[in-house]
């Protein structure tokens, strides 16, 4: 049985450099989700600074089965 992807906006809520993850806030969801920096789009190994996630940035992001599949920072 297929799954389907869907896409959200969202804002980051929390970020742990030290552990490589973020969360963002899904706002029609009204929850958080965790995911690893390799979900952003273009992510080349940057640290949090580098990439300025921080708590409050916009983004937009998919998920699969509640897992994040992609995340796009704006």
């Amino acid at each position: 049985m297929p799954t389907e992807t869907y896409n959200y906006n969202g804002v980051i809520a929390r970020v742990s450099d030290d552990a490589g993850v973020a969360y963002v806030f899904a706002k029609d969801l009204n929850e958080q989700f965790i995911f690893s920096y390799n979900k952003i789009s273009g992510y080349v190994g940057e640290s949090a600074k580098e990439m300025h996630l921080k708590p409050g940035r916009q983004d937009n992001f998919s998920m699969k089965d509640g897992v994040v599949q992609s995340v796009e920072l704006l």
